[in-house]
């Protein structure tokens, strides 16, 4: 009786050991944006200076996009990406660079092109953004940003999004 148990216990042990999750893999995060009830899966995500800002684009070639292109991109103000995480607020992205301070961001995202683009509004100033940095790369959450489509000064469309990208390079 002795032996059968201790078997038993013995190819339990193995089983167990054998179907024990590899915790040394790293996760990938869920890098997605939702707008007008699509989700859009993020391909890279990646840091690209320009003149006054500094763009973190997160870039998708999925089939649903318009013209097989589309981009979400996040302005910062200034030549370098927040040293710190922390809670940053949406601003308008027709803004004057100077207007937009260090704790606040700007959202648009291109479908197709520069014709078919969404902006950030800033909505009722309450919109915000969470930013956590590992490792040197940020991770950028938001939900219920107002983002909305321009013809002239005039608003032809809006929809919120909600999206979790991680910089990967």
């Amino acid at each position: 009786m002795k032996k059968t148990f201790g078997g038993i216990l013995i190819i339990g042990l193995l089983t167990m050991m054998a179907c024990k999750k590899d915790n040394s893999t790293p996760t990938i995060p869920l890098q997605t944006w939702t707008f007008k009830s699509i989700t859009y899966n993020t391909v890279e995500c990646f840091a690209d200076t320009s003149t006054n800002n500094l763009n973190l684009s997160a870039n998708n070639g999925s089939a649903v996009n318009i013209n097989g292109y589309c981009a979400l991109a996040c302005y910062f103000y200034g030549k370098s990406l927040p040293a710190t995480g922390g809670t940053y607020t949406v601003a308008l992205v027709n803004a004057p660079d100077t207007s937009i301070t260090a704790t606040q961001v700007t959202l648009r995202m291109v479908f197709g092109g520069s014709l078919n683009s969404y902006m950030s509004t800033g909505g009722s100033g309450n919109e915000t953004v969470s930013i956590t940095i590992n490792n040197g790369k940020l991770n950028i959450t938001g939900s219920g940003i107002e983002m909305a489509h321009y013809y002239g000064a005039a608003i032809t469309d809006s929809a919120a999004l909600a999206f979790n990208i991680t910089q990967t390079q």
